[in-house]
């Protein structure tokens, strides 16, 4: 199954690329030359999304925007568009990626509902503000009544890759229950990158960027230096400047952040960079109503956080499958088909190729509310099951009703 989306190159401009206008105003007049000064107009550009936030949000909604700044005059226009939320406020924020700041510019909704916010006109920034947006160091921030400090956030200037690390992801699983959220935050002009990994739960040994597909163990290609014993942040050197063959592979999400340990050297905590990813098992005992089944299966589920593209699949073995599908809804109930997935022979069910999630499914996915379901004759409404991302529930019992209310499942998330 294919399990990584690669995005087209010409994405590097969209999502953050800086292109500056030169406008030449010249005066004439009594026979003397007097030029004035030329302004100069930079913009950059931002990509929103839940997982730039300091504490990655459960949502599906995007966003994409630009500033554009005069100078000398450091007159400010730009605007925000956005789908997926209803947002209460929007402002641009004074603060570098791994940290929340001060709000300097509000933004008004052009209309109720439009999803488009922009700079109010005559807006000028100090010339602290103003060497901030040079420097990658604004961020765009949307707010809302379920995520009031802010559910979606883009760093203006900047690619922000980001990555949410667990055991579940290493290449041979393990139970930590350590948390990571790692980051990296690209100048597409200079190729610079500022690489930032937080840990909770784990007390690392060393911290890595290494080179490798989702299930597969790479080398390390960036090493992580901890900022002071004990305080689980991470950091790449200063001067980190990356190839445009590293770059690429970035884009691709063909870079993993690596965290390890005493307990398991080898890796404890795993996150694949600009991919969210989900497992499943699937079985007999987590359909509604459970069956006898035999059969059984495995998983993954693969998400673009930045574009809500798709990949992944099942693979199943002792069942006949007459079709196979991904649907919404918790451990314990049956939902709707969200997608179907196509037969590949041989056991192997995949997500088609252009698959695109709504924003809705994408917030399912994350707060672990989709599962895979292989039906067959026997078992037309389904034969084995299996949440994704989610802790798979222990059933001691039969179900025998279509929801649980007496058998404990525990839920969880992607993240």
């Amino acid at each position: 199954m294919n399990l990584n989306q690669s995005d087209p190159r010409s994405t590097l401009a969209r999502w953050g690329g800086i292109s500056t206008l030169a406008f030449a105003l010249i005066a004439c007049g009594g026979g003397s030359n007097n030029d004035s000064l030329a302004p100069i107009a930079s913009t950059l550009n931002a990509t929103l999304s839940g997982d730039q936030e300091i504490t990655p949000t459960i949502t599906g909604a995007l966003g994409a925007g630009s500033l554009t700044l005069t100078s000398p005059s450091r007159i400010l226009m730009g605007s925000i568009t956005i789908n997926g939320m209803s947002a209460t406020a929007a402002h641009v924020h004074l603060g570098d990626n791994g940290s929340n700041g001060a709000v300097i510019v509000g933004l008004t909704e052009s209309a109720p509902a439009s999803g488009t916010w922009a700079v109010a006109a005559n807006t000028v920034l100090t010339e602290a503000q103003a060497t901030a947006f040079s420097s990658g160091g604004l961020y765009f921030n949307v707010h809302s009544t379920e995520n009031p400090s802010g559910e979606i956030r883009g760093q203006i200037g900047r690619e922000v890759y980001a990555a949410q690390l667990s055991g579940s992801q290493e290449v041979s699983k393990n139970a930590s229950t350590a948390k990571g959220v790692g980051t990296v935050s690209l100048d597409p002009v200079t190729k610079r990158a500022a690489m930032r990994l937080t840990l909770t739960g784990l007390t690392a040994t060393m911290a890595h960027i290494h080179m490798g597909d989702i299930g597969v163990n790479g080398p390390v290609t960036f090493t992580l230096t901890e900022t002071a014993a004990g305080s689980g942040i991470w950091l790449s050197a200063a001067d980190t400047v990356m190839t445009d063959a590293q770059i690429v592979t970035l884009m691709a999400g063909g870079f993993y952040f690596n965290a390890h340990s005493a307990a398991i050297p080898s890796g404890e905590i795993r996150g694949q960079v600009a991919r969210n990813v989900g497992y499943a098992n699937l079985n007999a005992t987590q359909e509604v109503p459970s069956n006898s089944s035999t059969a059984t299966g495995v998983g993954t589920l693969v998400v673009n956080p930045t574009t809500r593209a798709v990949s992944g699949g099942i693979t199943i073995t002792g069942m006949t499958a007459t079709v196979a599908h991904i649907h919404t809804g918790v451990p314990g109930a049956n939902g709707p088909v969200a997608l179907g997935l196509t037969n590949a022979g041989n056991g192997l069910w995949n997500v088609p190729v252009n698959t695109v999630l709504t924003a809705e499914q994408l917030k399912s996915f994350k707060q672990g509310s989709l599962y895979f379901n292989a039906h067959s004759a026997t078992y037309p409404a389904g034969e084995i099951r299996g949440q994704i991302g989610a802790t798979v529930p222990v059933i001691t019992t039969p179900i025998t009703t279509t929801s649980v209310t007496t058998v404990p499942v525990s839920t969880g998330s992607v993240y």
